[in-house]
């Protein structure tokens, strides 16, 4: 029997479908859904059911659903909603709930909705506007913090199994849950350094009386190279990312709301607090980025020791929590509910961007991604007394082979067996390599092309004789106007502007 570390389902209004046979992979189950059948072939640790809260305007939800309005309670209707999916799991689907671990999440809905035996009509609407963005930033924040969890338990060796069953997705659902799971998934790849194989299924079309077979649709591999690599041009698409968005005050007070309103909203999500963080984890993973992009080794080590987190977190998990905490107390409380004989609308004050998301996770990964580097190779390091990392020429080469993308690892190869390296003037004790009596200006040019080894920056030692060892000067790090060299800091921001006007410089051609 296969097993699979996770199974993602995004659903619609499961009250209203029929029963089939499903069959897949030699095994067949008779029930409304094809969940019932993967999940006996696929054996999934976990399950993730993504559901729509306009299912509370349903026929089997909607006076649950009036009676928590009544009570000022939107957050009960959602629990409410989540107990009542719960239940047709187990009812219907023939999965063994006890045995596993069954996880519902709701994400905000969009649109006009009405029960065909009620004579009642809802409506959600956000005033930020777009519900694909909406989704697509709930499914990905969800995925990740069960995909977390299976990494800190120790439930994965070296890769996870993801199963996406779009069968039962409507609308734009199955597109965004696709695009969202595939993004997570090269997130964790990099900040985990774990191998992700993707597999999509969906059935065939319902047709009574008519036997289901479930395909496998697509299958996707993600490696930790590969991943940290494309999540670099995730980070460069957001200047400055923003994910979670309030309604302005000009239409609040449209709505006759308070123009204080926003500043409460913010508050009692924690919004500013969040913000601050992220920001602080965007700055840093775009640095860690230019190391990947450019191919600089011992950068992607410094960056790593100076941000390393304690053992057992990441900077992937902090900001995943503070996403998630957000969006799900964003769907209980930020709404406005008006009510009136036939009707109910329910307003959306706290949207969110998916890309800035992205961003901010991918900054998040890429900051791991230099941590493990970091980790891996500590062993060989010494650290100086102003914080550089003392790092053996050998050690650089195979952290460029394992971290680096191909093309940068021959270029950190060509710099490190170069004849003219400025390396090969190191003596036995720790020699800056910028030549005396001159201004040092470091190039950032110069910077790219030598790896990192730009020799206003650099110090090397060979030890015994044999050995040898790179680090960064002291005002590379620390500047004392010594010698007036950049801040490895200010290079690498400068880089990562280089790379976000590339990267938005193509699309705009496209």
């Amino acid at each position: 029997m296969r097993e699979t570390d996770l199974l993602i389902a995004p659903w619609g209004l499961p009250w209203s479908w029929r029963p089939a046979k499903y069959v897949f992979m030699g095994y067949e189950e008779e029930s409304t859904t094809s969940l019932s059948c993967l999940a006996k072939a696929l054996n999934p640790r976990r399950i993730l059911i993504v559901i729509s809260e306009s299912a509370l305007c349903s026929n089997k939800m909607i006076n649950k659903f009036l009676e928590s309005i009544q009570r000022d309670s939107y957050g009960e209707a959602l629990d409410e909603l989540k107990t009542a999916i719960v239940e047709y799991v187990r009812e219907n689907s023939g999965v063994d709930i006890a045995g596993r671990a069954v996880r519902i999440a709701v994400c905000p809905a969009h649109g006009h909705f009405k029960p065909q035996e009620a004579s009642i009509g809802c409506e959600w609407r956000s005033f930020l506007g777009n519900p694909v963005s909406d989704y697509a930033s709930c499914v990905i924040a969800y995925t990740l913090e069960e995909l977390a969890e299976i990494n800190s338990r120790g439930e994965v060796n070296g890769k996870v199994e993801i199963a996406l069953d779009i069968t039962h997705g409507i609308n734009y659902m199955p597109l965004a849950a696709f695009r969202a799971v595939m993004a997570a998934a090269r997130i964790l790849s990099a900040s985990a350094g774990v191998r992700i194989n993707v597999d999509v299924f969906n059935s065939e079309p319902y047709v009574p009386d008519q036997t289901l077979e479930i395909h496998l649709v697509d299958r996707e591999a993600v490696t930790s190279v590969k991943a940290a690599t494309r999540l670099v041009y995730t980070m460069a698409r957001a200047r400055d990312p923003t994910p979670v968005r309030i309604t302005d005050k000009p239409t609040l007070e449209r709505l006759g709301l308070g123009s204080d309103t926003a500043n409460y909203v913010a508050k009692e999500l924690g919004i500013a607090e969040a913000k601050k963080a992220w920001r602080q984890v965007y700055t840093m993973g775009k640095r860690a980025s230019a190391t990947l992009h450019y191919g600089l080794p011992l950068a992607l080590l410094q960056y790593g020791y100076e941000n390393a987190q304690p053992p057992g977190s990441s900077w992937l998990a902090y900001v995943t929590h503070k996403l998630v905490d957000i969006v799900s107390r964003s769907l209980e409380s930020s709404v406005i509910i008006r009510t009136g004989v036939s009707w109910v609308r329910v307003l959306r004050l706290v949207g969110f961007d998916y890309d800035d998301v992205k961003a901010i996770l991918a900054s998040a990964a890429l900051l791991d991604y230099a941590c493990r580097a970091y980790l891996e190779y500590r062993g060989n390091i010494r650290i100086s007394d102003y914080g550089a990392l003392e790092v053996p020429v050998d050690t650089i080469r195979g952290l460029a082979e394992k971290y680096l993308p191909p093309a940068q690892q021959e270029l950190v190869k060509s710099e490190l067996t170069s004849p003219s390296t400025p390396l090969r003037r190191a003596g036995p004790e720790w020699t800056w390599l910028g030549e005396k009596g001159r201004r040092a200006d470091t190039n950032t040019r110069n910077y790219i092309a030598h790896a990192g080894f730009e020799r206003n920056l650099i110090e090397a030692k060979r030890e015994n004789g044999e050995t040898l060892l790179v680090r960064f000067c002291r005002d590379a790090l620390a500047p004392r106007g010594r010698r007036k060299v950049r801040r490895l800091d200010q290079i690498h921001d400068e880089l990562a502007d280089r790379i976000a006007s590339l990267v938005q410089g193509v699309e705009e051609a496209a």
